[in-house]
């Protein structure tokens, strides 16, 4: 409905609705959903029932993606569990405060300095997702993303051991009037910027 003719869109966003006007020119990359928490290490989402979440935003991509995970878990709105929507400008700093016990958190707020400093704080984890297979199962636009003892910084050993992440994939969306030869200049652009290899990807492993 927006004046747009191109989008970055997260797999999985349009549920069960059949939008026949889109189309999409491919995936270009991973949105790895990253949770970090203070306390005692937990292996289980379910753990964090009855704790302070912030789940992001309403309409975010964060927000979303955090219910249904949750939901899978019987965390819900009304169990005791407190659901926090602010977009904080500091993440580490609102759990460093007490302000919340959990944060979960997706794309540009997830980049390596931000989890460097948020992991620096001894009270601090990053949430490893031990059944990570089985999560790609249950939401099949999910993946299972691999983060290696070390690969964030190799002298100070973090994250001390391996870590599981599971997220959707970033999907380039055009309305179907776009022109052909706009779409191959769109995908050669993409494969440009986003063939290249990083945290979450290999060479040419995108668009």
């Amino acid at each position: 409905k927006q004046h747009v003719d191109v989008g970055f869109v997260l797999g999985g966003a349009a549920g069960k609705q059949s939008y026949e006007q889109l189309q999409s020119l491919g995936a270009v990359a991973y949105q790895p959903l990253t949770i970090f928490y203070r306390g005692e290490k937990r292996e289980l989402l379910s753990a964090f029932k009855g704790l302070r979440i912030n789940i992001g935003p309403a309409g975010s991509g964060t927000h979303d993606l955090a219910l249904a995970l949750l939901k899978l878990n019987g965390i819900a709105p009304g169990d005791g569990t407190v659901f926090d929507t602010t977009d904080f400008a500091d993440p580490a700093q609102a759990l460093a405060e007490d302000r919340v016990d959990v944060v979960f958190l997706m794309g540009e707020s997830t980049d390596r300095t931000v989890i460097r400093k948020m992991m620096r704080d001894g009270g601090v984890q990053l949430f490893s997702f031990i059944q990570s297979d089985a999560y790609v199962r249950r939401m099949h636009t999910l993946n299972k993303l691999h983060l290696p003892r070390g690969s964030l910084d190799l002298g100070n050993d973090l994250p001390p051991e391996d870590v599981f992440l599971v997220g959707p994939t970033v999907q380039l969306v055009a309305r179907e009037t776009l022109h052909p030869a706009l779409s191959d200049l769109l995908l050669e652009a993409a494969r440009e910027v986003h063939g290249r290899p990083s945290l979450y990807r290999k060479q040419g492993e995108f668009p």
